[in-house]
C-alpha cells in the first residue's frame, strides 16, 4: 500500500493560484530533498473551480508552472502524467485511492495531490479560499494506507448543478443538504461538513498528531456521500 511521504497546509493567492501553488510545491520538494525527474504523477482534488470548468485540469496548470515533465519527449524519457479528480468533499479521498492503486505499477518514486479550491464566482462568499494542501506519497514514510471506503446515502438527493446567470456560472443546489459537525474519538475524526476538502485533510492531520495505530479519517459530503480513510501510524 502507498504510504504518505510529507503533508503541508501552503497559502494561495487571489490571482493566478495555480503558480503559487506551483511555487509552495516547488519549495517542499527542495526541502526534502526531492528531483523533480522522481515525480511521476500530480492529482488536484476540491470541490470548486473557477465558474466550475471541467477543462482544462488544474493539475496541468500546476505541472505546467513547475515546469514538470517538459523535456523533449524521446525513447526512454521520463513523463509526469496529472489530472483532477473531482467529487466534492470526497474527492481527496477518492484521489488517493487512485494514487495507492497507481502505485502497484509506478516506476517514479513520488506522486503529488494537491487539494484547494478557487472562489467559482463573485456570489459564492462561504468558504476557505485561501489554504491549500499538499500531499506527497512514496513508499517511505509514516502513514501507511491501509483500507478504504466509499458509500452514497440514497435516502437524500442534494445535487449541485452550475447554471449561467447572465454573466457567469452560479451553483444551484436541489433537494436536502446533509450537514454534519465535528466528531472524534480515540481512533476516528471527521470535520464540520461545511469544510473544504484542504481544511477536512488539515484537520484530521492536526487531530492524529502524536497518535500511532489505526486511525480513520471521515468525510461527510453535503450530498450525502461518505468516504473513509483507515491509516496505519508507526512513528520509530
Amino acid at each position: 500500500m502507498v504510504k504518505l511521504f510529507h503533508a503541508k497546509r501552503i497559502n494561495l493567492s487571489k490571482k493566478k493560484p495555480e503558480r503559487s501553488i506551483a511555487k509552495e510545491v516547488l519549495a517542499i520538494l527542495n526541502e526534502k530533498g526531492i528531483k523533480k525527474s522522481e515525480i511521476g504523477l500530480i492529482i488536484h482534488s476540491g470541490v470548486y473551480k473557477i465558474n466550475f470548468r471541467a477543462e482544462p485540469a488544474f493539475a496541468s496548470n500546476i505541472q505546467k508552472h513547475m515546469r514538470l515533465g517538459d523535456n523533449t519527449v524521446r525513447s526512454g524519457s521520463t513523463h509526469a502524467f496529472s489530472f483532477d479528480i473531482m467529487d466534492g468533499r470526497c474527492g481527496s479521498h477518492h484521489a488517493i485511492q487512485v494514487i495507492n492503486d497507481i502505485f502497484e505499477k509506478f516506476s517514479s518514486s513520488y506522486a503529488i495531490l494537491v487539494v484547494s479550491d478557487e472562489r467559482p464566482n463573485s456570489k459564492h462568499k462561504d468558504g476557505n479560499f485561501e489554504t491549500g494542501f499538499v500531499m506527497i506519497f512514496s513508499r517511505e514514510g509514516n502513514f501507511e494506507l491501509v483500507n478504504s471506503e466509499f458509500s452514497q446515502d440514497s435516502s437524500h438527493s442534494a445535487i449541485s448543478h452550475a447554471i449561467f446567470d447572465g454573466k457567469e456560472h452560479v451553483e444551484k443546489i436541489t433537494g436536502e443538504e446533509i450537514t454534519t459537525t465535528m466528531e472524534s474519538s480515540e481512533s476516528t475524526f471527521s470535520a464540520d461538513s461545511k469544510f473544504s476538502s484542504a481544511e477536512q485533510l488539515g484537520m484530521f492531520f492536526d487531530w492524529c498528531r502524536n497518535k500511532t495505530g489505526d486511525l480513520e479519517h471521515i468525510i461527510y459530503d453535503t450530498s450525502g456521500k461518505t468516504s473513509k480513510l483507515c491509516w496505519r501510524v508507526i512513528i520509530e
